[in-house]
């Protein structure tokens, strides 16, 4: 089982990037997002200056009617802290190297209500990856 990381990201590069992100969790890999450079005190991508850990990063459930069933699409969003005590399902759990070509990875963790959890890689060439079948 990978093990948990604190990151901080770029808060407004992450706000950008998810503004386009569409998908489901198991299926559509998550962007790769810069890291807040906190000797410089901004992001070196954008020169923002806004922190944002990756505990706050969440995938969303979206429903075009107001039925039960399964969602349309799922979206990445950035949450508040008790919006996060809440969330099943961390995108950002840490970050790591690519089970297949070693490129940089993002770990995603998603736990279900049966109490098991899945990890997969999301790889910018090779996609979303299992890492174990459930733990």
């Amino acid at each position: 089982m990978p093990v948990p990381q604190h990151i901080d990201y770029c808060g407004n590069c992450a706000r950008r990037a998810f503004e386009d992100w569409r998908g489901w969790p198991d299926r559509n890999a998550v962007p790769l997002l810069p890291r807040f450079n906190w000797q410089l005190q901004f992001c070196g991508t954008c020169r923002k200056r806004w922190p944002l850990s990756n505990e706050r990063l969440a995938w969303l459930d979206h429903r075009e009617t107001e039925d039960t069933g399964m969602p349309d699409y799922w979206v990445l969003t950035i949450c508040d802290d008790t919006e996060c005590d809440h969330a099943h399902l961390r995108p950002y759990y840490a970050e790591g190297r690519c089970s297949r070509c070693e490129g940089p990875t993002i770990v995603s963790e998603m736990k279900y209500p049966d109490g098991t959890h899945r990890f997969y890689d999301n790889c910018r060439l090779c996609g979303v990856i299992p890492l174990s079948e459930s733990c």
